[in-house]
C-alpha cells in the first residue's frame, strides 16, 4: 500500500518568464530546534534495535548505508529467455500472468550497483499497477525487491466534460494507455525519488522477475544502466546554458494533463471566483488533486522561443504545518538536483503560489528550446523515509520488548510483586537509551519541514 504522505491540489500551473518574488523559508521564533546530532551514537541504536528483533529484515535505507559497493560501468539490453517475437514489439516478448516468471541473462564486465529498466505493458482488463517481485541470481539484498510496481497509465476519454442532469461537470471516463512503457524500477511505496539500485557480480547474471499481482502483464527488454552519482546541482545546470530570461506567460490548466500513473488523481470544482474556470451557477471543473507517494501527471506546453523561463504553481497543501514534496521533471528529465524531492509548505484550507525557488528565494532558471515540451509533476515522501523507518523500527523492538516481558511476568498483573526486570533482560537500560536516541533523530529529520520545529 502507498503511504500518503502528499496532500496537493493544483488549480493552475505557469511556466512564468518574468522574476517573482517566492516566499522563503520563515521559521517560528519561540519555535524549539535541534541544532546537532551524534551520527555514531545513533548507528549504535539503530543497529541495537535492528539486531535484537527476531524478524529482522533489510530495507533499502539499510543497504545503501550499510552495504559497500562500487557504480557498475556497463549498458546493457537482455531479453527474456524463453520471449517470443511479436508484430507489435521488436524484440522478444513474455507473458506473464499471476505468479509466472521470467529471467534474463546479464553479462557485466563489473560488478556494481546499476538501476534497471523494463519494457512493460498492460494486456487484459486489469485495472491496478502491477507488483513484480524481483531476484538477483536468486537472492534479494533488501526487502523491497519483495515488491516492486510497474504503474499502469491513465488519460481522460474527453476534455470536454460531461454535465450531470443539474448543469454541473462531471469527471470523464478514465482510459487505460496500453502501449509499450520503458521505466525505471521503484519499490511499491515509492520509498526513493530515485530508481532503485541493484547490486551485480562481475560475469553472468540471472534477474528473475515474478509477476505476484494479477494477470495480464507482458514484459519485454531489459536494460541495466550504471546509476548517475552525482546529479548536477542548480549552478553547475546554470553554467551549462547561455540565454536571456523570457517575457511569455505560458497558462497550463491542471485538467489539461495528457496522462497520469493513477486513478487516485481525481478532479474537483472549487467554489471560488478566482479560479479558471469558474462560474457562479454551475460547478465547473478545475482543480486536480492526490495524495499517494509515486503519483505522477505530465502536461504538454509549447516554449515560443529558446530561453530561461520559471515556473510558478498555485496549489493548496492542506497537511498542517508540514511541507509536502515533489520532484519536477522536464521532457523526463530532472533539470537538477534540487527539483528532486522540492518542498512545498502549507497553505491551510488556503491556495498559495509558488515559483520553484533556492532557499533565499531567488527563482530557478529553466532553459527551454523552442518548440514542444512535458512538464511532470510527481510526489515524494523520500525526505521523510529515514524518520519513517526509525519509527517503525522503534515500534516493531516495543511490540517485542513487551511480549518478553510478558512471557517472563505472564499476563496477568501481580501488585504484590516487584520483579528486577534487568536480571531476565540486560539490555534494558540499552533499549530505552536508544529509543530516546532514535526518537530525538526522528525529530532532527523532520524539524525543518515544519513551522514549529519539534
Amino acid at each position: 500500500m502507498k503511504k500518503k504522505n502528499n496532500i496537493i491540489s493544483i488549480l493552475l500551473l505557469f511556466i512564468i518568464a518574468v522574476a517573482i518574488t517566492a516566499s522563503v523559508f520563515i521559521f517560528n521564533k519561540n519555535a524549539e530546534y535541534i541544532t546537532e546530532i551524534n551520527e555514531k551514537e545513533v548507528k549504535w541504536a539503530y543497529n541495537l534495535l535492528s539486531n535484537s528483533l527476531r524478524n529482522k529484515s533489510t530495507s533499502y535505507i539499510d543497504f545503501l548505508s550499510l552495504s559497500d559497493f562500487d557504480y557498475g560501468q556497463d549498458e546493457i539490453i537482455s531479453e527474456p529467455i524463453d520471449g517470443v517475437k511479436t508484430q507489435e514489439y521488436l524484440g522478444l516478448v513474455k507473458k506473464l500472468d499471476y505468479n509466472e516468471i521470467a529471467e534474463y541473462e546479464i553479462n557485466v564486465s563489473k560488478a556494481g550497483v546499476y538501476q534497471i529498466f523494463i519494457d512493460y505493458r498492460p494486456t487484459e482488463n486489469t485495472l491496478a499497477d502491477f507488483i513484480i517481485d524481483l531476484k538477483v541470481n536468486n537472492e534479494q539484498t533488501y526487502s523491497e525487491m519483495k515488491n516492486i510496481v510497474l504503474p499502469l497509465f491513465w488519460y481522460d476519454e474527453t476534455k470536454d466534460f460531461p454535465k450531470d442532469r443539474y448543469g454541473d461537470e462531471v469527471a470523464p471516463r478514465q482510459i487505460r494507455l496500453e502501449d509499450w512503457r520503458s521505466l525505471p524500477l521503484y519499490n511499491s511505496t515509492y520509498s526513493t525519488a530515485l530508481p532503485l539500485l541493484f547490486k551485480l557480480k562481475s560475469g553472468p547474471n540471472i534477474i528473475q522477475i515474478k509477476n505476484i499481482s494479477g494477470n495480464g502483464l507482458e514484459i519485454g527488454k531489459l536494460k541495466m544502466e550504471y546509476p548517475l552519482i552525482n546529479p548536477i546541482d542548480y549552478d553547475e545546470y546554470i553554467g551549462k546554458h547561455d540565454g536571456e530570461l523570457t517575457s511569455t506567460l505560458i497558462p497550463i490548466n491542471s485538467t489539461d494533463y495528457i496522462n497520469k500513473n493513477t486513478t487516485q488523481a481525481i478532479y474537483s470544482s472549487e467554489n471560488n471566483p478566482s479560479s479558471n474556470p469558474h462560474n457562479s451557477e454551475y460547478k465547473l471543473i478545475n482543480t486536480l488533486s492526490w495524495e499517494d507517494a509515486g503519483a505522477e501527471i505530465t502536461y504538454k506546453f509549447m516554449a515560443p522561443k529558446d530561453g530561461f523561463y520559471h515556473i510558478s504553481l498555485h496549489y493548496k497543501n492542506i497537511k498542517e504545518e508540514f511541507d509536502v514534496f515533489n520532484t519536477i521533471r522536464i521532457d523526463g528529465e530532472t533539470p537538477f538536483l534540487e527539483l528532486i524531492n522540492y518542498p512545498f509548505k502549507s497553505t491551510g484550507s488556503k491556495w498559495g503560489n509558488e515559483t520553484l525557488s533556492d532557499k533565499e528565494g531567488k527563482p530557478y532558471k529553466i532553459y527551454l528550446k523552442k518548440g514542444e515540451h512535458e512538464l511532470t509533476i510527481r510526489s515524494e515522501q523520500e525526505p521523510i523515509i529515514k524518520a519513517w523507518e526509525y519509527a517503525r523500527l522503534i515500534s516493531e523492538h516495543v511490540a517485542q520488548f513487551e511480549l518478553d516481558i510478558t512471557k517472563i511476568t505472564g499476563s496477568e498483573n501481580d501488585e504484590n510483586r516487584t520483579w528486577m526486570m534487568t536480571r531476565y533482560i540486560p539490555e534494558i537500560s540499552d533499549y530505552l537509551k536508544s529509543y530516546e536516541i532514535l526518537i530525538n533523530y526522528i525529530k532532527y529529520e523532520l524539524q525543518y519541514y515544519t513551522s514549529n520545529g519539534i
